[in-house]
């Protein structure tokens, strides 16, 4: 079975018969399936690089399971597989997230290496953490 499938078996995602790719993805023919989180009303794909090269960030741990959003609505089972097989990839490179306090806490680059580390079962990922003024409790 591919992972795909078992990733749409355990509820993690509906299977898309589309293709990927586009400039610079790397992901060309392959199969997409779509995010297990939901899609930020903040940030996306097109914007996160524009929006987050000017902000300030702290770096630490973040629980995969406080991480509410994704900034892409697509993922790339075939990628998923190879974190998996390499948990240490994983460990060892941050993810990029944006707190947006009061409302999301979204992964704005990372998602496969963030889907993989909740299939190994870990608690957390580093991170490169954002923290946007906009939200419910700010000021």
């Amino acid at each position: 079975m591919s992972l795909g499938l078992e990733l749409i078996n355990h509820g993690y995602a509906k299977y898309m018969e589309k293709k990927a790719g586009g400039p610079g993805s790397g992901v060309k023919g392959y199969n997409t399936a779509s995010h297990p989180l939901p899609r930020s009303k903040h940030v996306s794909v097109g914007t996160r690089k524009a929006m987050l090269d000017h902000m300030p960030y702290e770096e630490g741990d973040v629980k995969v399971n406080d991480i509410t959003h994704s900034c892409q609505d697509k993922f790339v089972p075939e990628k998923i597989q190879k974190f998996l097989k390499n948990p240490d990839w994983i460990k060892n490179n941050q993810v990029d997230i944006l707190v947006v306090p009061g409302e999301e806490i979204t992964v704005t680059d990372g998602n496969h290496r963030l889907i993989a580390a909740k299939q190994l079962g870990m608690d957390s990922v580093p991170a490169k953490i954002y923290t946007s003024r906009k939200g419910k409790s700010a000021e």
